[in-house]
């Protein structure tokens, strides 16, 4: 079994404006977990990043798995990003930034917790494959869910699981 890894930062991993990273799993079964109490993201994005294999997991509190914050584009082409603690989310998309999904997973799986969450004046989340999963039973809750302020959510291919709502955009100006 692999050594976790640890930092004691509220970052792991810092994708610069000017940066970018790819995460592909070679060997498999490879998995990175952000295990901190407290409000930390596993991999704070202000770049560019692709996860095309391998797992992020959010296991802290009002963590993130994936933040991605203004401006910054990011594409799941594989792999998982996973949130399993309460208040916590597997992605969020903040501000300006963009999430493109062709494939892999986004998964919640606690109440009060969940999978995409878009916030911000023009963050946009497009699913094109792939499949995001919400297991809470709030009625709050939902697979994607875009706050008041964010500009889009297209969904044209992939599934939408939830035990709660599929995906709320209510005051989103394109879904």
């Amino acid at each position: 079994m692999a050594t976790p890894l640890r930092q004691p930062m509220d970052r792991r991993f810092f994708v610069q404006t000017s940066g970018g990273l790819v995460i592909e799993d070679s060997k498999g079964n490879g998995k990175i977990t952000n295990q901190d109490a407290g409000s930390s993201n596993l991999i704070y994005v202000g770049g560019s990043f692709e996860l095309k294999s391998g797992t992020l997991e959010n296991a802290a509190s009002n963590g993130y798995a994936l933040f991605l914050n203004s401006s910054s584009t990011a594409t799941l082409s594989g792999g998982t990003v996973i949130n399993t603690a309460k208040g916590g989310s597997a992605v969020q998309v903040n501000s300006s930034a963009n999430l493109t999904m062709t494939a892999g997973e986004i998964q919640n799986t606690v109440d009060g917790g969940n999978a995409v969450y878009v916030n911000g004046n023009a963050g946009t989340f497009t699913m094109e494959g792939g499949k995001v999963t919400q297991e809470s039973t709030y009625s709050s809750s939902a697979a994607i869910y875009a706050n008041n302020s964010a500009t889009s959510v297209s969904i044209s291919g992939g599934e939408v699981v939830s035990n709660s709502m599929g995906v709320y955009a209510a005051f989103t100006r394109s879904l």
